[in-house]
């Protein structure tokens, strides 16, 4: 297929302080195109994979946008604490950090974008029990 016809489209959007990952694409198989984002003060800003891409040289393209890691929104202990997911604990709630980067860092702006050789969700790997489609079944880099 042509690249315009598979492409996802991000625009317009903001997000602040999230705990996990304020903008992410899971399992894409097209090109990405992000233009007029505003993160700051998220564990992750920006994070896509991309999962037996559709087109031969997909792209993630990130335009006219703003990524901050910390700002002076993060003044609370809170905003210091990991509270990224496990498998274990979808929820973030837990005294465990989850996070794919460890506690050595709190706020990343983004990270580039990878390649899959399988899907992040059960929907993507054909399991005989996959309800719903998008849970996450494979929780390594989200």
């Amino acid at each position: 297929p042509e690249a315009s016809k598979t492409c996802m489209e991000l625009k317009s959007f903001k997000a602040w302080k999230i705990a996990h990952v304020a903008v992410l694409g899971v399992d894409e198989r097209g090109n990405v195109e992000l233009s007029n984002i505003v993160v700051s003060d998220s564990h992750i800003g920006v994070s896509v994979t991309l999962y037996n891409p559709i087109i031969v040289h997909p792209h993630v393209t990130l335009s006219d946008s703003v990524v901050m890691g910390t700002t002076d929104a993060s003044t609370c202990s809170a905003s210091l604490t990991c509270r990224a997911a496990t498998k274990k604990d979808l929820a973030g709630s837990g005294s465990n950090c989850g996070s794919v980067l460890g506690n050595g860092f709190r706020h990343v702006g983004v990270l580039l974008p990878q390649f899959n050789n399988r899907g992040k969700t059960c929907g993507q790997d054909a399991l005989p029990v996959c309800r719903p489609i998008n849970l996450p079944e494979r929780l390594c880099s989200m």
